[in-house]
């Protein structure tokens, strides 16, 4: 799912397995750690029992993914 409504905003992305359940937050030219702090301080994650949280830091200029983080 793109873009999940949560009280505290929108995570990027939401996969939902069988087992598993990732929030995935995106960032551009910035830190991963960014990322994973905005999911743990709007609450992303919090619906879901031992979610995952990836952030994933893309670099626009490289054109690639520069850091990868899972928490």
């Amino acid at each position: 799912e793109a873009e999940e409504s949560t009280s505290g905003g929108r995570s990027d992305i939401v996969v939902k397995t069988k087992d598993k359940v990732y929030v995935i937050e995106l960032k551009m030219d910035r830190p991963a750690r960014e990322a994973i702090e905005q999911v743990k301080e709007r609450g992303y994650a919090q619906k879901y029992k031992d979610a995952k949280i990836v952030a994933i830091s893309i670099d626009s200029k490289q054109k690639k993914i520069t850091e990868w983080v899972e928490v």
